[in-house]
């Protein structure tokens, strides 16, 4: 669905119009206080405020600020909510009510501003931290939003936790692999269960998962030892920039989180966006060599080589990176001399970088990367895990040695 209208209008009788509302038009409850309901109309927030007066001057109050009401507007992502923000600020337009955070750390906490039209009409813009919870009412959280979905979760890598994390659904998580790094909270607060390609199939079982998560054929082997032990396992094997965003939304949605996930992935898209608008404007591209691993030498996979190109960078493997398994990857030093880039990324999946050892390797010593000295380290949790570290830090990682390259 699209942004969500807000509506909120003054009415004469509260109880007449809940049951105006709740019983002739079918729509549910959302929060309400003394002088005022949220009603949920076909995911449509209409608020409906007691009114001593009507017209621009009554008001209200909620969560201690004097509400102007008749207001109407849209309920954005938070990152939309947040450029608003200071679009407004650019225009040096006046607040109403400046932005906030009304019911901070309570079901349907959001951010919030007011502004009013050249014609003094109030108009609200708001934003939720969890867009799910846009009707959830303050009689706790399990009325409101069931834990529908996987309850105890096994994270076999990084990017599912991160995820989940993301979506504020991290409570399910009663394992993850000691590879995990994002968020940083994950390791102090979960008990690690697996490596990469192994794992403790009896430590996994005692949780007692509904769900295992991992990635790729190589963990095919653990997985199916899991399988064969009675678990629930789904591997994903993301590669694309594109595919990612699915799997975000895939775990979204499995977690009854749909439209949080949605947020996320429209906020990922709009930095990417903003990423390559701005590479658009470089004076010139630099050739860029992705370095994996380097015994043997395999060049970037897939998603990495669509964020060089997204970021500003022309990958000189980007056909080797469509390849499905890594030994369609690998690369000898003739090759790399031959495409002779500008830039060298290297992300050595956690082992790192040794730049002297690159830089001396036989046949690369005139490689303009080399003779220039553009060797580069990209943290591998920042750029080799396909969630959303790639779709931020990594990518801006990427982007900031382009933009300097091609301003020199």
């Amino acid at each position: 669905m699209s942004a969500p209208f807000h509506l909120a209008i003054a009415v004469s009788d509260l109880e007449a119009t809940r049951a105006f509302y709740v019983d002739v038009l079918g729509c549910d409850l959302g929060r309400e206080a003394p002088r005022w309901i949220d009603f949920d109309m076909h995911g449509h927030q209409v608020s409906v405020h007691l009114g001593d007066e009507t017209g621009d001057r009554a008001a209200n109050a909620v969560d201690g600020d004097a509400v102007p009401v008749p207001h109407f507007g849209v309920i954005l992502p938070m990152q939309a909510w947040r450029r608003l923000v200071e679009r407004v600020r650019a225009h040096g337009v006046d607040f109403l009510l400046g932005p906030r955070v009304r019911f901070e750390g309570k079901p349907g906490e959001q951010a919030t501003f007011f502004v009013r039209d050249p014609s003094g009409n109030a108009l609200e813009f708001k934003a939720f931290g969890d867009p799910d919870r846009l009707f959830a009412r303050a009689d706790g959280d399990a009325a409101n939003v069931p834990m529908i979905g996987p309850k105890r979760i096994v994270c076999l890598t990084e990017e599912p936790t991160e995820i989940l994390y993301a979506l504020g659904e991290q409570r399910r998580i009663v394992g993850i692999s000691a590879y995990t790094e994002r968020p940083p909270a994950a390791r102090a607060d979960k008990p690690i269960v697996s490596a990469f390609i192994n794992g403790h199939v009896d430590k996994i079982c005692a949780l007692k998962p509904d769900l295992v998560i991992g990635f790729s054929d190589i963990q095919a082997e653990l997985a199916a030892k899991l399988i064969k032990a009675g678990l629930q396992v789904l591997i994903f094997n993301q590669r694309s920039l594109a595919e990612i965003q699915d799997v975000i939304l895939t775990i979204g949605r499995l977690v009854g989180r749909a439209a949080h996930a949605q947020a996320l992935v429209d906020g990922y898209r709009a930095r990417l966006d903003a990423i390559a608008a701005a590479a658009a404007k470089l004076p010139r591209k630099p050739r860029v060599y992705f370095e994996e691993w380097d015994e043997p030498t395999i060049c970037g996979i897939r998603w990495v080589s669509e964020l060089i190109e997204l970021a500003g960078g022309v990958d000189v493997f980007a056909e080797k990176s469509r390849g499905a398994m890594a030994k369609e990857r690998f690369v000898d030093a003739e090759a790399i001399a031959a495409a002779n880039p500008d830039i060298v990324f290297a992300s050595w999946c956690g082992k790192p970088f040794d730049v002297d050892a690159f830089a001396t390797r036989p046949g690369l010593e005139s490689v303009r990367a080399v003779v220039d000295g553009e060797l580069h380290e990209i943290a591998s949790v920042d750029i080799l895990q396909p969630g959303p570290g790639a779709l931020t830090d990594g990518v801006e990682a990427l982007h900031a040695h382009i933009v300097r390259w091609s301003r020199r």
